[in-house]
């Protein structure tokens, strides 16, 4: 069943985390510093996430994204720019490998 589009007027941006697409999967670059990409060459998470705006009946404004440290720049900036084609605002946050202590 296909819900019609529901229209968010409350003012607040909705999201998606990177996560729901896999960590492992998704999200965590390779010895080599590139992200994971599936069987067409796309990066996992731009897949994932046309996927999810197309069952979504509801606008998605943005997407939380863990970016690892030894990602290439090169990486995640053709990564935030496949995502900003799809009309989605990217969000990173670092993810850290090891504890921060005091």
């Amino acid at each position: 069943m296909k819900l019609g589009k529901i229209e968010n007027i409350s003012g607040i941006k909705l999201g998606i985390l990177g996560t729901h697409l896999g960590v492992l999967e998704a999200l965590v670059p390779n010895g080599e510093g590139l992200l994971p990409r599936d069987e067409d060459g796309e990066f996992v998470v731009v897949s994932g996430t046309k996927k999810l705006l197309e069952l979504s009946p509801v606008r998605v404004d943005l997407i939380q994204l863990l970016s690892f440290g030894n990602t290439l720049p090169s990486e995640k900036d053709a990564l935030i720019a496949h995502l900003r084609e799809l009309n989605i605002e990217p969000q990173l946050g670092a993810a850290l490998r090891r504890p921060v202590r005091g």
